[in-house]
């Protein structure tokens, strides 16, 4: 994972700016520190890892789920596909 971003006021030829920085590049510049910040806060919520661990709802095993309506695991999905199949 790459460093996290962070506000700094810099300065260039067209003057003073503030700006989301990361790992000393510039990822967008801003006209004030109240609009850095919600820039970053944006940033950072959008950058969110989307996989978590969570508990399969069928068997209770833990796995890594790839996103919020990811709950079965792996062994339970294609049971519960055919079931649906079959049961229709």
């Amino acid at each position: 994972m790459s460093a996290p971003a962070r506000v700094m006021r810099m300065a260039d030829d067209d003057g003073a700016f503030w700006a989301v920085v990361r790992e000393g590049r510039i990822l967008r510049r801003y006209a004030t520190r109240s609009s850095a910040e919600i820039g970053l806060d944006q940033l950072v919520v959008r950058e969110r890892p989307k996989r978590k661990e969570r508990a399969c709802i069928s068997c209770g095993e833990t796995f890594q789920s790839e996103h919020a309506g990811h709950r079965m695991c792996r062994n339970c999905r294609p049971r519960a596909t055919l079931c649906a199949q079959f049961y229709g």
